[in-house]
């Protein structure tokens, strides 16, 4: 499978056809690491776009208080909401 988005590009800093890591679980990461995960997704928004994001959706929304904490620190707007169709 051939992967070429521009986040692709940006993160990887290369274009080929290798299958890129999935989406870290970030409730099950250390302190660290969480913030490490979120200045590289950070950094390719900014690379792609120009602009840092400040709306962030944990993936697979596995998310705790560490999580809400560093996103909070870091100046995301935590809101998380089901809305009924």
């Amino acid at each position: 499978m051939s992967v070429s988005t521009p986040l692709h590009k940006a993160v990887t800093d290369h274009d080929d056809n290798s299958t890129p890591s999935p989406p870290s679980c970030f409730h099950c990461l250390s302190r660290s690491p969480t913030f490490i995960e979120l200045q590289q997704i950070e950094d390719a928004f900014v690379k792609i776009l120009g602009l840092k994001p400040i709306f962030f959706r944990p993936p697979y929304g596995n998310y705790n208080d560490m999580v809400l904490s560093i996103l909070a620190q870091r100046g995301y707007k935590c809101e998380f909401s089901l809305l009924s169709a």
